[in-house]
């Protein structure tokens, strides 16, 4: 995948529930990626867009398929009813793409 192609605003939920439920504290995320305090509390609470290439390091950090964070962010920022679909559904074409286009930019 392209880095940074893509913005995210209203993702932050997404990742903070990411890393409470791997009981990784802020003050580890910030340090391991070298960010100040602040830009993680800021990408958590929407303050701040976040792009592809950064919700990747996130989820490296927390220890995590980056497609499953960014997937999670498009179906909750995306107008899903107007898609016409079913979330699954929407899920899986979404990861399935995905992992085709990764797959097509490593040959």
């Amino acid at each position: 995948m392209a880095s940074g192609r893509i913005k995210f605003l209203g993702c932050g939920r997404i990742i903070r529930e990411a890393r409470r439920r791997r009981r990784v504290g802020q003050r580890l995320v910030v340090q391991k990626l070298g960010w100040s305090s602040g830009q993680l509390s800021k990408y958590e609470t929407n303050r701040l867009a976040i792009s592809d290439f950064t919700l990747e390091e996130i989820a490296q950090v927390l220890n995590i398929d980056p497609l499953d964070l960014i997937i999670e962010c498009l179906l909750r920022t995306l107008p899903i009813s107007k898609l016409g679909g079913k979330k699954s559904v929407l899920r899986q074409q979404l990861y399935a793409a995905m992992k085709c286009e990764k797959a097509e930019e490593s040959d």
